[in-house]
């Protein structure tokens, strides 16, 4: 039982945290403001070997964090069932403040608009626990994974 919840957890963020990473990605390339480099942004972490400097290392460490928290949520959704619904909004809300100090760490500058970036990394964000929410509740609904 609790091993279905983990596994519903980590497919369920991968999901989201590919759908999060590709619509940054897309907002980046259209608009030109840079929410997709933000996201994969470590830069500001000391010490990091060169091998964490590539693209694809960078959202394999997105995909990670977005696998834990698709964890997390799973597992508040089922001890305290009478608010599982809220979860994935609770937690994307927390994953979307990190643009702050995501932004005040970077080494460099990585957004120039603000207000466009904002509305960017917020809506993208929201879209990820509308998807978070969705695939846990597939994956309680159909026990599938």
């Amino acid at each position: 039982m609790t091993g279905r919840r983990w596994r519903s957890g980590v497919f369920s963020g991968f999901v989201a945290g590919l759908l999060l990473g590709f619509s940054l990605k897309v907002a980046q390339w259209l608009t030109g403001v840079g929410v997709y480099t933000l996201l994969l942004n470590i830069d500001f972490i000391p010490a990091l070997p060169s091998f964490f400097s590539t693209e694809s290392v960078q959202f394999l460490l997105h995909l990670l964090v977005s696998c834990v928290i698709g964890i997390i949520v799973s597992l508040f959704r089922f001890h305290f069932a009478t608010l599982k619904a809220i979860w994935p909004y609770v937690f994307s809300l927390i994953a979307s403040l990190t643009y702050f100090p995501l932004l005040a760490l970077a080494k460099h500058t990585i957004i120039t608009s603000q207000i466009t970036a904002m509305i960017l990394w917020f809506t993208a964000h929201l879209l990820y626990a509308l998807l978070l929410h969705g695939c846990l509740w597939l994956c309680e609904r159909n026990k599938t994974i």
